[in-house]
């Protein structure tokens, strides 16, 4: 994600601290890396996931973080965060 804002960048990271916090960072790692090459899909996902979503996050952010989805770079940023998160916690 070239020249990625702090506030998306703060985004991803609240997600993966969430999905860590969950013990769901490992699942979440493959469905990402597995949507990546999708592209579009991986935002749909967002947007199919948002009933569950809405539990921890806002509309907004839920709709930043489908719009973040849909960028090229974003799926290996926010694997690479779900790793950093899980390695945090000893998982």
């Amino acid at each position: 994600m070239d020249g990625a804002r702090a506030d998306d960048l703060a985004l991803l990271d609240r997600f993966a601290g969430l999905l860590a916090d969950r013990g769901l960072a490992t699942p979440a790692i493959f469905l990402v890396q597995s949507l990546a090459p999708l592209g579009f899909l991986g935002s749909q996902l967002v947007h199919a996931l948002s009933p569950i979503l809405g539990m921890v996050a806002t509309p907004d952010e839920i709709e930043r973080l489908a719009r973040l989805m849909e960028g090229r770079e974003t799926p290996a940023l926010f694997t690479d965060r779900l790793i950093h998160e899980e390695e945090a916690r000893g998982r």
